[in-house]
């Protein structure tokens, strides 16, 4: 656990004790503990205790709720125990909170939300609204070029140790950037360095979701995304065998996933493209349509970069996972996990 989720989860646990009267405290569990963040220990009326498998988000947003949930859920599957699950978060808005209720899922926050219950204690409290943070800056490495260099990284983990002259090269991000995001990482305790290894990239799972959300809410709005149609719809049902290779322009979202796994057939369609939006729809013959169902969005990354992509027809398999997550569709979340296993558990649970 980092220094701010200790810090968050310090003072929404204070909160919850000086609003109820009933105390959380940490517990040592037998159980994998490497799964969740914590176990806190929860008693009733009659000192009858409860272990609560603890997570800290510190940004639970609705475009990560479903990845979040789902991630809960696995945590049972695999851990094969009943323990039930507890958020606890900076702020969790009402609209959230009321989906954590109904999956039953408890929560608290640092403004005084929370959720929690057992045999003889029930506890709502929520509406709460979040204070406003004068100055706070997001971070300079979850920003909009952050996202893209650690892209790079996650990409190709050997650039981590490249010097800022071949860096900028390559992701095309400025020295004077790349100083500023590689302090950041620093900073919020996502890069060490070491004498064996050079830079590494730690906290990984943690690093993951930060990318999510730094690229939901700061890159994605910058790709001019756009919905589309083919002129002829027949070419959606042989859209496999639409030549993509070296064109600039690869699947995304669903086919890319499906490309990926086998395990999706898709129903909603996404490029990225890194060539010109005129010479993409004259060669793939499609028109605008603002309730079309391909959507396309310029690649953020450089052509030296994209030289290290193995895929040639489809986005690398990271990017179509974060495509998945942030559909916030059901079946679209089972499938970013077959990809998450398959393609990236390796590198995010390394560190």
């Amino acid at each position: 656990m980092i220094e701010k989720e200790k810090q968050i989860l310090n003072t929404a646990l204070l909160l919850f004790h000086q609003n109820t009267g009933f105390e959380l405290v940490s517990e040592a569990s037998k159980e994998n503990s490497l799964m969740v963040d914590c176990f806190l220990k929860f008693a009733n009326n009659t000192g009858k205790k409860k272990l609560l498998a603890t997570e800290i988000k510190p940004n639970l947003t609705k475009s990560i709720l479903d990845y979040v949930i789902h991630q809960l859920e696995l945590y049972q599957y695999k851990s094969k125990t009943n323990f039930p699950v507890l958020i606890v978060s900076e702020y969790i808005s009402e609209p959230i909170a009321q989906e954590l209720i109904k999956q039953n899922i408890f929560f608290l926050d640092c403004v005084g939300n929370a959720y929690l219950k057992n045999d003889t204690v029930f506890i709502l409290i929520s509406g709460k609204k979040k204070r406003k943070e004068k100055g706070y800056t997001k971070p300079k490495a979850f920003q909009a070029t952050g996202i893209k260099l650690l892209f790079a990284f996650f990409i190709k983990e050997e650039l981590l140790n490249y010097n800022y002259r071949e860096l900028s090269t390559i992701t095309g991000i400025a020295t004077g950037s790349l100083s500023e995001i590689f302090k950041s990482l620093k900073e919020n305790k996502f890069l060490i360095e070491s004498e064996k290894e050079g830079k590494v990239l730690v906290n990984r799972k943690k690093l993951l979701e930060k990318f999510i959300i730094g690229y939901n809410e700061y890159l994605k709005p910058k790709l001019n995304s756009k919905k589309y149609r083919f002129l002829d719809d027949t070419m959606l049902k042989q859209w496999q065998v639409i030549d993509f290779h070296n064109k600039g322009f690869f699947w995304a979202g669903e086919p890319a996933a499906a490309l990926q796994t086998n395990y999706l057939k898709p129903e909603k369609w996404s490029i990225y493209s890194t060539i010109e939006r005129k010479e993409l729809i004259k060669t793939l013959k499609i028109v605008p349509d603002e309730k079309g169902n391909l959507e396309i969005r310029n690649g953020f990354w450089t052509s030296e970069l994209q030289e290290i992509f193995e895929q040639v027809t489809s986005v690398p398999p990271l990017l179509s996972y974060l495509d998945l997550i942030l559909s916030e569709e059901s079946r679209n979340i089972e499938t970013a996990q077959v990809i998450y296993e398959r393609y990236l558990s390796d590198f995010f649970e390394k560190y």
